[in-house]
């Protein structure tokens, strides 16, 4: 949480409330880091959330940064009510992340089920993806594939010159955070219109 949550105050400063947590493994949180444990946490989180509209709200969306925008695009389809998903400088898979970085390196990072490439195609949740040029985390193609094979509706936004999750801190910080304003406004208008 310490990591990400300056780059997300923002959202209070908009009037919107803000639920974030550790994964297991991570920060404060006990347990031990896998692929199968972050996705089990978001999963967990959110259905926390949806089930209380009462105490969080019924206009709820996702914010994923890096490692946070996988594990919401692997867990898309199971939270069909999300209103939007924002993926910030996401990651498509670990596996090819690694396999790209470490190319002459045996990668021993489960590849089979692993992949939001897998998930993506399955949401009709409304889908923005954000990612800066120069991230020497994670590619920007990580998130430009992911929007491709994405279903709609969606959008991108790629940030020339930035890095891996430096948009908010950015000489394009208004834009990025404008643009997130307006995809959360439409998407939440759109959504109450039709219930």
């Amino acid at each position: 949480m310490t990591s990400h949550i300056v780059g997300a105050t923002f959202l209070l400063d908009m009037g919107y409330n803000l639920f974030t947590f550790d994964y297991s493994g991570y920060g404060q949180s006990w347990g031990k880091p896998t692929l199968s444990g972050i996705q089990k946490d978001a999963r967990a989180v959110f259905e926390h959330i949806l089930e209380r509209p009462k105490k969080f709200g019924s206009s709820v969306f996702g914010f994923g940064q890096s490692m946070g925008a996988y594990a919401l695009a692997r867990i898309l389809p199971e939270i069909p009510s999300l209103k939007g998903a924002i993926l910030e400088a996401g990651l498509f898979s670990f596996y090819d992340l690694f396999r790209q970085s470490y190319p002459h390196i045996k990668c021993t990072i489960p590849n089979e089920g692993y992949s939001a490439l897998d998930t993506l195609p399955s949401s009709s949740v409304p889908k923005l993806f954000i990612h800066g040029t120069h991230d020497q985390v994670v590619p920007h193609t990580h998130s430009e594939t992911m929007f491709e094979i994405a279903a709609g509706p969606k959008e991108i936004m790629i940030l020339q010159g930035v890095g891996h999750i430096e948009a908010f801190l950015s000489t394009q910080s208004s834009s990025y955070t404008e643009r997130i304003q307006l995809f959360v406004e439409k998407n939440a208008e759109k959504n109450d219109q039709r219930s």
